[in-house]
């Protein structure tokens, strides 16, 4: 899966975005909301990308956003989910998706 980085900028109340990965494209809007639903519409329009990528997305003094955590397959390994009472250890599977309900 290829990898496309989309970079936020801000100046004087409004907000666009743009990528080297992405020759041509840009969003822009008056807010960072408005800017960021215009650049996940297109990374999932297969008119603008074909294929499904990996979206890195920063803001232009390099700094990463992080919105959503990223559920990964369970590979055997112990996994843990952190809650109000602390840290519980996942054995298995089924543990894992119990753990990622709550």
């Amino acid at each position: 899966m290829s990898t496309v980085t989309v970079v936020y900028h801000h100046e004087e109340g409004s907000w666009w975005a743009e990528s080297d990965d992405l020759p041509g494209f840009s969003a822009v809007g008056s807010s960072f909301d408005e800017v960021e639903r215009l650049v996940r519409e297109a990374v999932h329009d297969e008119s603008v990308i074909p294929a499904p990528v990996d979206l890195v997305e920063e803001l232009d003094d390099g700094s990463l956003i992080i919105k959503e955590a990223a559920v990964l397959p369970f590979s055997g390994a112990r996994l843990a989910s952190s809650d109000a009472a602390g840290v519980e250890a996942a054995q298995t599977e089924a543990d894992w998706r119990e753990l990622a309900a709550v």
